[in-house]
């Protein structure tokens, strides 16, 4: 899903990531400062959201992933971040944590975000982690 999307093409099942993006915008003011955890090997679904913010004129967007195969992002208000997620990693900067199909750090997104009092959301996977 993330290839089709980056490279702007339609999955034969539909477009995956549309529906989370617009309950994020119906929800939340994308014009702050977002962290996305997870954003897999190609973090196309915060390439969408920085287009949204570069539309909008303002917000940024940080992704956390260690898996991330791209050296750099196309948006000028994206950041790459090729780390995992952890308890000690600083969100106080941020209004917005997301994870879509995060899949094992979900509750460690969900934790950190009530410890310091963000919006967060959370696409869960359909995984079994034991």
């Amino acid at each position: 899903m993330e290839i089709y999307e980056y490279l702007g093409l339609i999955h034969p099942k539909g477009n995956f990531y549309q529906k989370y993006f617009e309950n994020i915008k119906e929800r939340f003011n994308l014009r702050g400062n977002v962290l996305e955890i997870g954003g897999g090997l190609i973090p196309s679904f915060a390439e969408k959201i920085a287009q949204e913010q570069i539309n909008l004129g303002k917000g940024t967007i940080t992704v956390y992933d260690k898996a991330i195969i791209l050296k750099e992002s196309r948006c000028p208000n994206m950041t790459l971040v090729k780390e995992n997620f952890t308890t000690k990693t600083e969100i106080q900067d941020f209004d917005l944590v997301i994870g879509i199909l995060p899949c094992t750090v979900t509750s460690l997104i969900v934790t950190r975000a009530c410890e310091e009092n963000k919006d967060f959301y959370v696409a869960l996977c359909n995984c079994s982690h034991v």
